[in-house]
């Protein structure tokens, strides 16, 4: 014999912890004990999490720790009683932990993150750590780096394609989202420079941080992404550099790996 349901009324997440607001219902007054499901959305399995004790009939929060940050969550909550009957599952509500999109949240701060623990990328921009490897990634787009910053080379770009726009229609869906890293180095100048034989070598680094991107892929704190795609092939360009107040001219090569976001 089943009990009856409760109500699910909405949810949200703050980095790592979702508060879920319930209603118990108002009969079968020998319980009022509701069970905490949850998973990330696509996955085939629910999580148990949390139980709330509550008042039958009236609204109260419970929190459900342990998340991932910037993980698209489903949520919802079953009653049971002291006979071990349970009720129906409630319906199932959305949640993620990031309400907004801009340049500087959690998205691009994880994606900064898996890349730092590439130890390809560690060893290729003369780092140790990943600590090291974070100082030479920046948040600005070749175009928009400030030339008067100190930039070393080889070095990263992290930024989302197309900064500035939302990408959530509803609480429920969120739309793909780009987030590109542009891996920059330094390269002979020289007009008779051997430019496949530089692209050979440069790509060859490339490769093997995609395969360790994806293997770090859903690992921690590190972003979540659904796909990678690389330029074709690396670009050679340069950049205008003021340091100490030296205009310095850098022939550089470089290309972008795109990781698809979200849901």
């Amino acid at each position: 014999m089943s009990i009856s349901a409760g109500t699910l009324n909405s949810v949200s997440i703050a980095s790592t912890t979702a508060t879920l607001n319930i209603t118990p219902p108002a009969v079968e007054a020998a319980y009022s004990l509701s069970q905490v499901l949850y998973k990330v959305k696509g996955a085939s399995a629910w999580t148990t999490g949390t139980t709330y004790v509550g008042s039958l009939g009236v609204a109260g929060n419970v929190n459900q720790t342990g998340l991932v940050a910037d993980t698209l969550y489903e949520f919802m909550v079953m009653m049971a009683d002291s006979s071990s009957r349970y009720s129906a599952p409630s319906s199932v509500l959305c949640a993620i932990s990031t309400a907004s999109i801009s340049e500087n949240n959690l998205f691009v701060n994880n994606a900064k993150i898996l890349l730092a623990n590439s130890a390809t990328f560690i060893s290729w921009v003369g780092g140790t750590t990943s600590s090291d490897a974070l100082l030479r990634i920046h948040k600005r787009k070749l175009s928009v780096l400030n030339p008067n910053q100190n930039i070393y080379f080889p070095c990263a770009v992290v930024y989302f394609e197309g900064d500035s726009v939302t990408r959530f229609d509803t609480s429920t869906t969120i739309r793909n989202m780009n987030i590109k890293f542009q891996l920059l180095q330094e390269c002979d100048g020289g007009k008779d420079r051997d430019e496949p034989v530089i692209a050979y070598d440069f790509m060859a680094t490339i490769g093997k941080i995609q395969d360790e991107l994806d293997q770090l892929n859903g690992v921690d704190s590190y972003l979540n992404y659904k796909s990678m795609t690389v330029d074709i092939e690396p670009t050679f360009d340069n950049l205008t550099v003021i340091q100490d107040d030296d205009e310095t001219n850098k022939d550089l090569i470089f290309t972008n790996i795109t990781l698809q976001a979200g849901h």
